[in-house]
């Protein structure tokens, strides 16, 4: 009985085309979809990582785990929204009952801060469930098998942990309790977010954009007039125009964001329609982190990592060479055992905000589902004044452009510039970008790109 987090062991998990990303389905059933994908990555997950002879310990060591996980989910559940709906000096008598329910000796209840609190319950819940199950195998597992299996048990719980509370959001929005499935996100980023993804340090959760200059960014968008145009028309919607605003994959219809890419073809490729047939004006961004002495912090979060990618070597293939770069760094990153075991853990949150649109002309999408309540989280979790947050993720318009770059989107603060500028303050400075070009008077998208490229005045979107 060992834990495998070996370099063959963590790829074989992966090794089925089923699991690669992103996710195109049948557009018929979303909970059916994702159910699927969740049970058979569990069980590829156990059997990969836990080897054991006798095949009914191991069918009842899964039968415990599914147990204990529900039990923890409702139980941190239940413990969130007591927190929030009562005062902190009373959250003293509900760890009393939580801890009496469960006949948990070791129940801390010293905690200052909600969050903080919750945290340290998820935390303390699941070595609770963990050492349960593992005393209760005791006697199948000598002294040196023993760490093992606690080790894979924590790993093992909060994968089956994240599948749960995700596919059970998912019902929760799709029978109309919106408020139920963001409850359920919160719980799994409570137990996750400290585990996070960690391969660029520009681009992490607790890092910052500590090398932003050799990051280019641009953006694309269709107009009607062939006039020439502002930055500020190329900069995220207006705040008094959120009723044109579409539901996109990281917002709701009606919230502005700034979406860019890291090269103009795949900015084109997720405008939707042929850039040739209708007027397309193009711009590059930079993020300038002092403005007026002020320093700006930038927290991205990555989630632009596929399971292909830790598959098997990468073979020479048309990528950009931002992705050659980024597999060349993969290759080297995905040695990291801890890096192996904190992706196991996400692989459920990735795949479920990565699923190709299947009807893009419907009002409504099941597969923003997820993306949408897990940028809400970021950003009531991620609140203030000299800080932007942002996310990283590959592309799920089609295969093709999964494998062009990166997009970055930058949700807004709901603060104005000005009154006569209604465009977000936080981004407005954290921003600049050259002049939009109009993409027929080139040849062809590398030409264009070429352009913006030598283009030197980078400047704010209200300085024109």
């Amino acid at each position: 009985m060992i834990v495998n987090l070996g370099d063959r062991e963590f790829k074989e998990i992966f090794n089925e085309t089923s699991f690669f990303l992103p996710k195109r389905w049948d557009g018929k059933d979303f909970e059916q979809a994702l159910g699927e994908l969740f049970n058979k990555y569990q069980n590829n997950a156990f059997d990969v990582l836990f080897n054991l002879n006798d095949s009914n310990t191991i069918n009842n060591i899964k039968h415990d785990c599914a147990i204990n996980m529900e039990r923890h989910c409702e139980a941190i559940l239940k413990a969130k929204r007591k927190a929030y709906a009562r005062a902190n000096e009373r959250m003293d008598r509900f760890y009393d009952e939580y801890r009496k329910k469960f006949q948990d000796p070791r129940r801390q209840r010293h905690f200052s801060e909600e969050d903080e609190r919750m945290a340290r319950l998820c935390k303390e819940s699941i070595a609770y469930y963990c050492d349960m199950i593992i005393e209760k195998y005791s006697n199948e597992v000598n002294n040196s098998q023993r760490n093992n299996l606690e080790q894979f048990l924590h790993i093992y719980f909060k994968i089956a942990m994240s599948c749960s509370l995700i596919q059970q959001a998912v019902t929760d929005y799709l029978r109309g309790f919106p408020s139920d499935a963001y409850d359920r996100i919160d719980v799994l980023m409570t137990n996750i977010i400290n585990e996070s993804l960690g391969q660029y340090q520009k681009s992490t959760w607790l890092g910052e954009f500590y090398d932003t200059s050799s990051l280019k960014l641009y953006r694309a968008v269709s107009v009607e007039e062939n006039v020439t145009h502002l930055r500020e028309r190329i900069f995220h919607p207006p705040y008094n125009l959120s009723s044109k605003v579409s539901t996109n994959r990281y917002s709701i219809a009606g919230f502005p964001s700034l979406y860019l890419g890291t090269s103009v073809e795949l900015c084109l490729e997720e405008m939707h329609n042929n850039p040739y047939e209708k007027y397309s004006i193009c711009s590059r961004f930079e993020v300038c982190k002092n403005h007026n002495r002020r320093e700006m912090k930038i927290n991205v979060l990555e989630l632009g990592i596929k399971p292909q990618d830790f598959s098997s070597e990468e073979e020479a293939r048309d990528n950009t060479l931002e992705e050659n770069a980024r597999i060349k760094n993969l290759n080297k990153w995905i040695n990291n055992t801890s890096v192996r075991k904190n992706y196991l853990v996400w692989y459920p949150l990735i795949a479920s905000c990565s699923f190709i649109r299947a009807h893009r002309k419907d009002p409504f999408a099941p597969e923003y589902i997820i993306p949408q309540l897990l940028m809400q989280w970021l950003r009531k979790h991620n609140r203030s004044e000299d800080k932007f947050l942002g996310l990283r993720y590959f592309s799920c318009y089609s295969e093709r452009s999964s494998d062009l770059g990166f997009n970055y989107v930058f949700p807004t603060s709901g603060l104005r510039f000005t009154e006569e500028k209604k465009y977000c303050s936080l981004l407005g400075t954290a921003f600049v970008l050259t002049r939009p070009l109009y993409l027929h008077n080139f040849k062809n998208i590398e030409d264009c790109e070429a352009a913006l490229n030598a283009d030197k005045k980078l400047k704010f979107f209200y300085e024109d």
